[in-house]
């Protein structure tokens, strides 16, 4: 019995590996945004997706809740909000600036104290949603609507957690996640949107078509 749940719990939160499948094996369809915000002839949205993947596959951070001067992680320190700040930052979209700019220009859309500093706003959770809440495109958060849900995608989470969408599917179509959430994590990108434990999305978010008028405005 204690073998069995400790085999249940393995494959749970992905120690065990899971099965693999493509978009198009489940055939759901690719979306593009049609936009490539930092000209890289790259699509805005595989390239947030890629960029995230490579963040998590090149430094393979170790999960700490710390703040740094200058913002970014200048170690391989990292967590939840990093993958998506670097997936976004690899796509043309510096969250540092952008979050900061919107604060000044609409102080009253975010909460005063998580506004303490430039360097630690763009690294809280609930201030990266009030932003997409504003400048992104908001998308189903039913992830049974599974062709809604698109790589480099972002989804928040009632427990404050988010994640990027991965491409990768589930054996019954569920997008896989890219995120950051415990020190002994089993990998990066996991199959466990399916399960209760990350069913409680409060937004899913994604890139808008006119999202250059983002970078232009910065």
């Amino acid at each position: 019995f204690i073998i069995g749940a400790l085999v249940t719990a393995a494959y749970h939160w992905n120690y065990i590996p899971h099965r693999r499948f493509t978009s198009s094996e489940k055939n759901i369809p690719t979306i593009h945004v049609m936009n490539d915000a930092d000209k890289d002839e790259k699509d805005d949205l595989p390239d947030i997706l890629d960029s995230a993947r490579n963040y998590t596959e090149t430094k393979k951070p170790n999960y700490e809740e710390e703040f740094y001067t200058g913002g970014w992680p200048n170690s391989n320190k990292g967590m939840a909000v990093d993958v998506v700040n670097y997936g976004l930052l690899g796509a043309g979209y510096d969250m540092r600036e952008l979050v900061w700019k919107d604060y000044k220009s609409n102080p009253h859309a975010y909460k005063k104290e998580n506004m303490e500093s430039k360097d630690k706003a763009f690294r809280i959770a609930e201030n990266l949603k009030t932003y997409m809440d504003r400048h992104f495109t908001k998308v189903t958060t039913d992830k049974y609507e599974i062709k809604e849900w698109q790589g480099g995608d972002i989804v928040f989470f009632k427990s404050g957690h988010v994640a990027v969408v991965s491409d990768v599917r589930n054996g019954n179509g569920i997008a896989w996640l890219i995120h950051h959430y415990i020190k002994m994590q089993g990998g990066y990108e996991q199959d466990v949107f399916e399960y209760d434990d990350w069913s409680s999305v409060t937004g899913h978010y994604r890139i808008r078509k006119d999202a250059d008028k983002i970078i232009k405005e910065k």
